[in-house]
Parts: structure tokens; sequence; C-alpha cells
């Protein structure tokens, strides 16, 4: 279960081998669908 609250307005989970494939679906990806305005990404 998460708890989401303030700025968020959706989470996304994605694991990768390494810090580079994750940096590279998010940045190739996540960030050129339209309506995505902006991204942050947290490691856990």
């Amino acid at each position: 279960m998460y708890l989401m609250s303030g700025a968020f307005d959706l989470l996304v989970e994605i694991e990768g081998k390494n810090l580079k494939e994750v940096a590279s679906f998010v940045s190739n990806k996540l960030s050129t669908i339209e309506s995505v305005i902006s991204t942050k990404t947290f490691l856990f």
C-alpha cells in the first residue's frame, strides 16, 4: 500500500538492471508522453 498526497498524481514503479536502464526509460519513454508535464525519480 502506498499513501500519496501533495504534488503527486501518479505513481509508476519500474525495475531495471541498472540505473542507466531506469534513466533511459524515464527520459525516452515516460517523459515523451504528451500529457506528462514533469517527472521526479526516487530510488529505494
